[in-house]
């Protein structure tokens, strides 16, 4: 993956472990988060994300069909809902 995300025009900061994770969380404008325990921790530092979601086919018609197309991330939507 570091070597893919190397060839980017700006690579991404990838970081490894609690700390250094942490540590980036405090330094971040914004982050891209796979789904999963990341997206809450996210939001509970005040990180503005967007959550990545790899679903299939009936998934992605069932979030085109629902009301939920701008904020389908939970910790998203409620850090969202707090700002406003």
């Amino acid at each position: 993956m570091r070597a893919r995300a190397a060839l980017w025009p700006r690579p991404p900061r990838i970081v490894v472990g609690e700390s250094e994770k942490f540590a980036a969380f405090r330094s971040a404008r914004a982050a891209l988060a796979a789904s999963g325990t990341v997206t809450l921790e996210l939001a509970l530092a005040g990180v503005p994300l967007v959550g990545a979601y790899k679903v299939s086919g009936v998934e992605a018609l069932c979030v085109r069909w629902s009301r939920c197309r701008s904020r389908c991330c939970f910790p998203t939507s409620r850090s969202a809902r707090r700002r406003s």
